[in-house]
């Protein structure tokens, strides 16, 4: 892969991207073969996985604003896509909602995210039929005709590392936005001026955890902690209001609650109805997380639903909701938000 490309997605471009793809470059995938192949994959996977999530935000907030409806084809499929997640699955979800996004002629808050994947006739960008090429890859390895030889290892790691450098390069427009997380609060207020509340930040940039803290004033008092999109070009974005950044919450979010009890952002990956929970892929070592073990749950699974109700069919939705919040306790954390 071309060496100023990895070095851009490894130190500029979104955490849960550069994170995955920073342990391709590890001596122990450096030898093109089976083990590199299975994490080519998973970085391509793990790409799928946040642009879907991201997308499915971008919906929520057309929607919000009344500038999209939710065409009955996207709801019928949704609940399908949203579990059992899959590679394959998140490659669909990201095709399907942004084709509803340019069939309604609204602008993303991510420019550039429709034609990366769909072309303006709707026909395959690029980077979508790469995504397809590496599903087809990926299952054919998962359930081959004949027996693979080291040499058809050989050749699928190289074909597929082809492809994901398609992905990435197209999506080298993402270094112009900023994926942020408000990590704490402090606000001026003088007698003679209006107040000023001054956000600590964390820059969710590049492969090492360790984000670079960023202290921001807003004119205006922005939700703390949340996680949000920005972009980089545009100044008041990253020091003016809500309303020039996208929020991505709860779908991704900065936690130090999973089973590792280190500070991570985390995936949205599955609901598990019969359990009544929504758990989460943490993307370094946060280890497992869900929101049934959060002591913010009432917040989380507000906001979570909040979320999500506007794409399910209204028989799924009472489903998916009676299942989430539980038939008890839970159901009054949910009032104002069914």
């Amino acid at each position: 892969m071309n060496q100023e490309l990895s070095n851009i997605i490894e130190n500029q471009y979104p955490y849960p991207i550069a994170v995955e793809f920073r342990r391709l470059l590890t001596p122990e995938y450096s030898k093109p073969g089976t083990m590199r192949l299975h994490k080519i994959l998973e970085v391509t996977e793990n790409t799928a996985h946040f642009l879907a999530l991201l997308t499915v935000c971008e919906l929520r907030e057309l929607v919000e604003r009344k500038q999209l409806t939710i065409s009955d084809a996207y709801s019928k499929e949704f609940p399908g896509r949203i579990t059992r997640t899959s590679m394959g699955k998140w490659i669909a979800l990201l095709r399907d909602s942004l084709a509803l996004v340019q069939a309604s002629g609204q602008e993303t808050f991510v420019r550039e995210l429709p034609e990366f994947f769909l072309k303006k006739s709707n026909a395959p960008a690029p980077a979508q039929e790469a995504f397809n090429k590496l599903t087809s890859l990926r299952n054919n390895l998962a359930h081959p005709t004949q027996e693979l030889t080291t040499h058809d290892y050989l050749q699928a790691c190289n074909k597929a590392e082809e492809l994901l450098e398609v992905i990435l390069k197209e999506l080298h427009f993402i270094t112009g936005y900023h994926m942020l997380h408000i990590e704490d609060v402090s606000v001026e207020y003088h007698r003679w001026s209006p107040p000023v509340w001054n956000h600590s930040v964390a820059d969710a940039a590049g492969h090492n955890s360790a984000f670079k803290e960023l202290a921001i004033q807003f004119n205006e008092l922005m939700y703390t902690p949340s996680a949000f999109i920005s972009r980089r070009s545009n100044d008041t974005a990253v020091s003016g209001t809500q309303t020039n950044a996208l929020s991505i919450e709860p779908l991704i979010l900065r936690s130090s609650e999973g089973s590792g009890k280190i500070k991570d952002i985390f995936l949205y990956q599955d609901i598990d109805l019969k359990k009544c929970d929504v758990s989460y892929k943490p993307c370094d070592k946060g280890g497992a997380f869900s929101l049934s073990s959060s002591e913010k749950y009432t917040e989380l699974i507000q906001g979570f639903i909040y979320m999500l109700k506007p794409f399910l069919p209204e028989k799924e939705a009472g489903q998916l909701i009676a299942g989430i919040s539980g038939k008890d306790q839970k159901n009054s954390l949910l009032e104002g938000v069914l």
